[in-house]
């Protein structure tokens, strides 16, 4: 009987045991979880640098094994995967050199070529030659009816009303190069300014206080008008003024300011 009473007794104790096993593995596999999740932690905030990493492909793997409880009705720890990773930043990546920008250098115009030994000087500024209105003015390359000549012909300078007598002035300034008489024109001055130009006041009365060398600005006074021109003799009395440049005729209402 003893004996029966011990093995009854062996028996509880064992059923004790195994429902004391299957009662508190449920917090047995908990406590397990926790050791394996501070472990995972601590190896990836000791291996990480605190740098963003990027999961490789040949990577070590930690592996936790799940330890068994005893019993095999006790449910089993899952693996968890620790993978280990080596940090990569994007200094890794490899460079490609840029293309220098290639840009085409400003096209600058040439100056115009200036002959040796002579210097360019900027155009004079103009005046009227008289205080008189335009009586005829310059025509250029079209043909206009000429009263004296009663014919169509170009007219190569500008008619400016005036008195006997009337003060005619430099329209530039310049130097006298010539004093004449001419049997069409009257008496006449030659100018010579700045830039190519050259100026001829016709029709004036004879004065001999303009000399050939003389240098004249503009305003001067050159002569005086009035002194009568054959080829214009249709028209009242009035100066006949020619302005060239480089030889060529211009008109000169166009330049003065």
């Amino acid at each position: 009987m003893d004996h029966k009473y011990q093995n009854n007794r062996k028996n509880s104790m064992i059923q004790k045991i195994g429902t004391f096993a299957v009662e508190k593995g449920f917090y047995i596999v908990l406590a397990l979880c926790a050791v394996a999740i501070g472990v995972s932690g601590y190896v990836l905030f000791f291996t990480g640098n605190g740098e963003d990493t990027q999961p490789g492909t040949d990577t070590p793997v930690a592996i936790v094994d799940n330890p068994t409880v005893g019993e095999e009705d006790i449910p089993t720890l899952p693996q968890i995967k620790v993978e280990l990773t080596e940090p990569t930043t994007v200094d890794d990546a490899p460079t490609v050199p840029s293309r220098p920008a290639v840009t085409e250098p400003p096209r600058t115009q040439a100056a115009p070529a200036v002959e040796v030994g002579k210097t360019q000087s900027a155009a004079p500024k103009f005046a009227k030659p008289t205080d008189g209105k335009v009586q005829r003015a310059f025509s250029g390359d079209t043909l206009v009816y000429d009263d004296t000549m009663a014919d169509w012909r170009v007219h190569g300078g500008t008619d400016f009303v005036c008195t006997e007598g009337a003060k005619v002035y430099a329209v530039a300034d310049g130097t006298v190069t010539k004093v004449f008489y001419d049997e069409m024109l009257g008496n006449c001055v030659r100018i010579k300014h700045d830039g190519g130009y050259e100026s001829t006041y016709c029709g004036l009365v004879k004065n001999a206080t303009m000399k050939e060398g003389m240098s004249v600005r503009r305003g001067d006074v050159i002569g005086g008008g009035g002194g009568g021109i054959i080829a214009e003799s249709a028209q009242e009395m009035h100066i006949h003024v020619v302005l060239t440049k480089d030889g060529k005729a211009v008109d000169l209402m166009a330049l003065v300011k």
